[in-house]
């Protein structure tokens, strides 16, 4: 034995048959490399233990509090049942082997019975040879679940589950909400004025400080379809009491305000299931639709070291759980139908707060990771069902070949997150996109992960309403592409997207460092239909292909795009021979690129391979950029197709940016009617301007532009008339518009082809030059 190398270095301390904590001894075992079940035996034999919080604790430099950790008695000696313990949970509380409570084992055998005994009876131990036929529903209601299954395999063979409840009592109405109160917490030295909120109840009997409870009401949930009847909830703490009232420990997150009513969590029950195969029915029926495993109202139930076979709807559910757990929990094959070839969940929680699933892997599944509410009838006596999920992790997740997306919230989301994630070849199914991280709800992260294939990273609403999804952020993700299966919005395969509906505009949406690489597409990496992204920093490596369509940022209906940071565009490789780098489809549509000129967005492409900067697609949208063609690349046009009008669009670029080059900027617009006509330059910055117009009328007069942005600025004026109509720049010493006269001793006729160059003077006009 290594570490603590004698008994009584353990064992010091210990007085008197006590309660132990059953985290400590597994440290303890752990830190004694296995040795410490014989130690503690020679002490039960003799009934010397006692309390571990002295010696043990001062050993290994652990400072549990009783009222954090949940603890079990250490049986008297002599009772121990079966043979000499070799795992803690033997030495920590009753050990039930499969023989004690009758369980067959042999995969025929009706188990059901003889296993829910086992529970019941205390911690059950399976056997690694066996199979637990489960053929009907197990229910298990305030006890504490303990199974350790040793590789065993849990059979659900029929319209079955194993469903334990932890009841949130005594339930109160709440006759009046004070969601800003404020109390003095005199902690320390210091007094603190503290915010809080303040339930004012009919009896504080049964409540305690550090209670945890849980705040309801019939409030439907904001940006859920109503007709789901997914209703407001959430986790507190007690801090103390007052007459009548329980005072918590923070505000509360929602309003409540219809029939507001308050519950307790049992703290004391216990959850945890370890090490098993649960696998699902030898004959399958369509019409099944139960989790295998729920777990109700526990406080931080664990489940670790699953594997889950040919399931039907859900693997494992989590409902109104504070803090669960999962610890490499994978799956496979689990189908809400069988009729259609539709696919289940492998884990999803449902109004829980502050999950931690790690490890989580799988592969033909709908989703990996969900969280969705459910629904509950005004006044429900069930109160789990109330409430969103809020602030989960979902940390080292693993999904392969899932329909829908392995990664996946709704609506009722909050706070959840996915950390070092990583999805491939998601694929379409029924009422199933073909996504890695599907994304609805308030403030979802996802960090440093990674989407193969399929539509990556999509942020989007189902719901006509402000609230259904917004403030997500993704960090630091990567998308690869399908060498096989291009980028498509047809067919819904982008980097990264965000799609909203009309009244449910997705907003508040960032992307920071993103990295996108692709091959043999003409479809966007980023895309916004009614919505907004903000995205700092990209780096695209396309390999484009097409020749008229192929873009990197694309908006539409009520959509707008910004980048910032700078950014690279590598298109080396690429085919196609006119890429834009941007299109906007609709007047509502929105493209900004970088700042100003030092936050300009860097190009690398071959010569000609880029037809355009961007194109307004013959709608009165918006473009603004700033881009460095870092590699002087022939674009035949800044800005193309500008042709509606109270369409905005301009563009800085730089040829070789801080490499001696030249700056300029590139305007399109062709003329709707004939007459006169005032030209806004939107207060570009570049040295020289370009102003390209397409003359569509005879007659066509150029009377008015704006100001120049600084002294000297040029303006090359050029008639890119397809129609053969010729351009005349008028004299205008008393200009109609007082912002930018042009000032010329005579007109200027150009014919299609020829350009005109003027210069901004001193005396607040443009003048020949």
């Amino acid at each position: 034995m290594s570490g603590l190398n004698s008994t009584s270095a353990v064992v010091a301390g210990f007085a008197t048959p006590a309660m132990i904590d059953t985290r400590i001894v597994q440290a303890l075992l752990e830190y004694t490399d296995g040795d410490l079940a014989d130690v503690l035996m020679d002490y039960v034999q003799n009934g010397a233990l006692a309390s571990y919080q002295s010696t043990v604790s001062t050993a290994l430099g652990l400072r549990p509090t009783t009222s954090e950790l949940p603890t079990v008695p250490i049986p008297a000696a002599g009772k121990f049942l079966g043979a000499s313990p070799t795992d803690v949970n033997e030495i920590a509380t009753q050990y039930v082997t499969p023989r004690m409570c009758g369980l067959a084992g042999d995969g025929v055998t009706d188990d059901t019975a003889a296993f829910k005994r086992g529970l019941e009876m205390g911690v059950l131990q399976g056997d690694p040879t066996h199979t637990y036929r489960i053929v009907s529903d197990i229910s298990i209601l305030n006890k504490s679940v303990r199974f350790l299954g040793n590789g065993c395999t849990i059979h659900i063979d029929g319209d079955a589950k194993i469903s334990t409840k932890a009841s949130l009592t005594p339930v109160q109405a709440i006759t009046l909400v004070d969601n800003a109160a404020t109390y003095d917490w005199s902690g320390d030295t210091t007094p603190r004025i503290m915010d809080t909120a303040k339930l004012s109840v009919g009896s504080t009997i049964g409540y305690a400080t550090d209670d945890l409870v849980k705040v309801f009401s019939d409030d439907l949930i904001p940006g859920e379809n109503p007709a789901d009847n997914l209703k407001i909830g959430e986790f507190a703490t007690v801090s103390h009491l007052e007459a009548g009232k329980l005072v918590l420990r923070n505000r509360l997150r929602d309003n409540y305000v219809t029939s507001p009513r308050v519950a307790r969590l049992n703290r004391t029950l216990v959850f945890e299931m370890r090490n098993f195969v649960l696998r699902g029915p030898s004959v399958p029926n369509a019409a099944w639709t139960k989790a295998a495993i729920e777990i109700i109202g526990y406080v931080q139930p664990v489940l670790a070291d699953v594997r889950g076979e040919n399931l039907v709807d859900r693997a494992i559910r989590f409902l109104s759980c504070y803090m669960p757990r999962t610890y490499s929990v994978s799956g496979r094959g689990v189908r809400t139908s069988l009729a259609n070839d539709a696919f289940g969940y492998l884990i999803q929680e449902s109004a829980c707060a502050n999950g931690l699933h790690i490890g989580l892997e799988g592969y033909n599944l709908r989703h990996l990771y969900t969280c969705s509410a459910t629904g509950a009838s005004a006044g429900s006596a069930f109160v789990e069902n109330y409430g969103k999920t809020r602030g989960s992790i979902v940390l080292g997740g693993r999904g392969y070949n899932c329909q829908a997306a392995p990664f996946s919230t709704h609506a009722d989301a909050e706070g959840v997150q996915f950390a070092a994630c990583y999805g491939e070849a998601p694929f379409y199914g029924p009422a199933g996109d073909q996504r890695v991280f599907a994304i609805r709800g308030q403030r979802v992260r996802v960090l440093v992960s990674t989407a193969v294939g399929g539509d990556g990273f999509v942020v989007f609403a189902d719901t006509a309403h402000p609230d259904c999804t917004r403030d997500a952020e993704i960090v630091d993700c990567s998308y690869y592409g399908h060498p096989n299966q291009a980028l498509n919005s047809v067919v819904d395969r982008r980097a990264f997207s965000v799609v909203g509906l009309s009244g449910g505009q997705v907003t508040g949406v960032r992307i920071v460092n993103p990295k996108v690489y692709s091959e043999g597409s003409d479809n966007p990496s980023f895309e916004v239909f009614f919505g907004e992204m903000l995205i700092t920093n990209p780096y695209v490596r396309a390999r484009l292909g097409g020749t008229n369509t192929a873009r990197v940022f694309e908006v539409n209906t009520q959509a707008t795009i910004r980048v910032e940071g700078g950014g690279t565009l590598d298109l080396t490789g690429s085919t196609s021979t006119a890429t834009r780098i941007a299109r906007v489809l609709s007047s509502s549509g929105s493209v900004y690129i970088g700042r100003s000129p030092g936050d300009a967005l860097r190009i690398i492409a071959p010569p000609g391979s880029v037809q355009s900067i961007a194109t307004l697609n013959g709608v009165a949208g918006t473009f603004v950029g700033f881009i460095d063609l870092a590699t002087g690349l022939n674009v035949a046009a800044g800005l193309e197709s500008h042709t509606a009008s109270g369409a905005t669009a301009w563009l800085d670029y730089a040829v070789n940016q801080g490499r001696g080059g030249t700056s300029r900027a590139a305007l399109n617009t062709t003329t709707t009617a004939t007459g006169l006509v005032a030209v806004d330059l939107a207060n570009r910055c570049a040295p020289e301007i370009y102003l390209d117009i397409d003359v569509a009328h005879a007659g066509v007069e150029l009377n008015s532009l704006t100001a120049g942005y600084n002294l000297g600025q040029k303006l090359v004026v050029r008639n890119r008339s397809t129609s053969g109509n010729s351009l005349t720049i008028k004299h205008n010493p008393a200009p109609t518009s007082p912002s930018g006269r042009i000032d010329l001793t005579t007109d200027v006729l150009l014919a299609p082809g020829r350009a005109f160059r003027l210069r901004w003077h001193s005396g607040g006009n443009w003048v020949a030059g």
